[in-house]
């Protein structure tokens, strides 16, 4: 699903997220000078029952220095059902190799550990989430 601009993959090996930003911005491109997008990202990680920003590397770092979380991120349901995330750090990106480096570089961040399967398994769920907006 996930990252493989870097990893040495090839076009037909790419996952479900790096086929959508190629996507993307094909079609942003085909619109250009019609109409104005905005495009951003976020990239949520759920460890342990713990809310990770894996696009601010700051407070990860932090996190690692201390072994603390400075949690500044909430998750809660709105009055019409719906679910929000508060806090979490969203980042403007222009094109598909600046939208697929914030998913190789918060991929990277994800806390992993060895398994009898897999010696640099995921430990955690995560979400990345590209936002568009069209003016």
């Amino acid at each position: 699903m996930g990252s493989g601009y870097t990893s040495g993959l090839t076009e037909d090996e790419f996952g479900i997220i790096p086929r959508v930003i190629r996507l993307i911005f094909e079609e942003v491109e085909k619109r250009k000078g019609k109409t104005e997008f905005i495009i951003k990202c976020s990239f949520l990680e759920i460890y342990n029952e713990e809310l990770n920003d894996l696009l601010d590397a700051n407070s990860l770092q932090q996190a690692m220095a201390t072994g603390e979380r400075n949690n500044k991120i909430n998750i809660r349901e709105e009055k019409n059902g719906s679910i929000a995330v508060y806090g979490l750090k969203e980042e403007k990106v222009d094109n598909a190799e600046e939208l697929a480096t914030c998913l190789d570089r918060g991929s990277n961040m994800r806390t992993t550990a060895s398994t009898l399967m897999n010696n640099n398994s995921s430990r955690s769920h995560a979400i990345f989430t590209i936002s568009i907006e069209q003016h």
